[in-house]
C-alpha cells in the first residue's frame, strides 16, 4: 500500500513538471518610465569668447561739421558644456500560455536601465565695452554755408535781370537831340557824336553767373584749419585727377573719406606727427621711408625695439599715413610723419 501510494506522488509530479514545461509567458505589451536625471555642469571645460556689433551713427559737433561715428559694441560670453544624464526602465506584460490557452498576467521591470546622454552648452555673459573704430568729418559746415551763399547770390542776380526794364529811349540823347535843333547848322557836331559813341560802347547787363567750385584751393576751413597741417604744392587742383591715381581706392576708404577733395585743396598732412601706438612698425618698408621721427618701446616685449613682428601697428601706419608714390596703399595723411 505504501508503495502504491509512493508511486501515485511519483506520476503527479511528472504530471505537474510536463505541465509547466509546456506554459510560457508571451510578451504583450512594452513601455519605458523615465527614471532620475542628473545634470553635470564642467566648469572646468568653460570657454571664453567675444563678439562684436558695428554701430554707425552721424551728429553734428560743436562748429556745425557732419561727423560719421563707426563703434565696435563687445560682448563676453562664458561657455561651459552641460551633460544631462537621463535613466529609462523598460516595461513588459506578460500573459501565461499553455496549449493555446492564455491566462494569467503579469507586469514587470524588464533588464537593465537604459541611459541616455544628452549635451548642451550654457551661456552666461553680456555686453562689456564699446570700442571706437573712427570718427570722421563727411560734410563741413562751411562748404554748406558758401554754397548756400552763392545760391542765394544767383537767386538775387536772376531776379534783378528779370526786374530790370528794357531802355527803348535815352533821355540823354533826346535832350542832346533838342539843344541840336534849337542850335545853327553846323558841320559836325562833335558832341553828339561823343555821346552817340558813348551810348553805343554801353554794354548790355547780362546775367552774371556765379558758380562754386568744390575743387577750389582757396576753401577757408576756420577753425578747423589749424586741423589739417600745412597745405602741400600739389600737380593739381582737380578732385579727378587724384581719383585717376592707381593707388586711390574710390570704392573703399579714400572715397569713404573724400580724400580726393582734400588733396585737390593741398591738404595731405604735411606739417604733423601721427603716433602709432601699436605692435610697432616695419622701419624697412617703403612706405615708411624717411616717416619715422619719433620712436619709444615701453617694455621690448619682442626684444626687436619697434619694429614691427606682428603686422598690426604697420598696417595702421600704412592707413594713417602711407606714401603718396605710386605704389601699394596711399595713406589718409601722405605728407605726414610717424612716431
Amino acid at each position: 500500500m505504501y508503495k502504491l501510494l509512493t508511486r501515485a506522488i511519483m506520476v503527479a509530479s511528472l504530471l505537474v513538471v510536463s505541465v509547466s514545461a509546456h506554459a510560457k509567458w508571451k510578451t504583450i505589451d512594452t513601455w519605458y518610465v523615465d527614471g532620475p536625471t542628473s545634470v553635470d555642469r564642467q566648469t572646468h571645460k568653460t570657454e571664453t569668447t567675444w563678439t562684436s556689433e558695428r554701430i554707425t551713427t552721424q551728429y553734428v559737433d560743436g562748429d556745425g561739421n557732419t561727423v560719421e561715428k563707426i563703434e565696435d559694441k563687445m560682448y563676453r560670453w562664458r561657455i561651459t558644456p552641460v551633460k544631462t544624464t537621463i535613466l529609462k526602465y523598460k516595461y513588459v506584460k506578460q500573459q501565461r500560455c499553455r496549449w493555446g490557452r492564455c491566462g494569467r498576467i503579469r507586469s514587470l521591470r524588464w533588464g537593465k536601465p537604459i541611459s541616455t546622454v544628452e549635451m548642451s552648452e550654457e551661456k552666461t555673459g553680456g555686453y562689456q565695452r564699446t570700442d571706437l573704430v573712427s570718427e570722421t568729418i563727411i560734410a563741413y559746415a562751411q562748404v554748406e554755408e558758401v554754397v548756400e551763399e552763392v545760391a542765394e547770390v544767383v537767386e538775387e542776380v536772376a531776379e534783378v535781370v528779370e526786374e530790370a526794364p528794357v531802355v527803348e529811349e535815352t533821355p540823354v540823347v533826346e535832350e542832346v537831340a533838342e539843344v541840336v535843333e534849337e542850335t545853327p547848322v553846323v558841320e559836325e557836331t562833335p558832341v553828339v557824336e561823343e555821346v552817340a559813341e558813348v551810348v553805343e560802347e554801353t554794354p548790355t547787363e547780362t546775367p552774371v553767373e556765379i558758380t562754386s567750385n568744390v575743387n577750389s584751393t582757396s576753401m577757408d576751413f576756420g577753425i578747423n584749419a589749424q586741423y589739417l597741417g600745412t597745405k602741400t604744392e600739389m600737380a593739381s587742383n582737380l578732385n579727378t585727377y587724384f581719383k585717376a591715381l592707381p593707388e586711390f581706392d574710390d570704392a573703399g576708404l579714400h572715397g569713404v573719406i573724400k580724400q580726393d577733395q582734400a588733396l585737390a585743396r593741398g591738404w595731405t598732412g604735411k606739417g604733423s606727427t601721427i603716433a602709432i601706438m601699436d605692435s610697432g612698425i616695419d622701419t624697412d618698408h617703403v612706405e615708411f621711408a624717411g616717416k619715422i621721427k619719433y620712436q619709444y618701446d615701453w617694455n621690448n616685449q619682442w626684444g626687436t625695439g619697434i619694429e614691427d613682428n606682428i603686422g598690426h601697428g604697420s598696417h595702421v601706419a600704412g592707413i594713417a599715413a602711407g606714401k603718396m608714390d605710386g605704389n601699394g596703399i596711399m595713406g589718409v595723411a601722405p605728407d605726414a610723419d610717424l612716431a
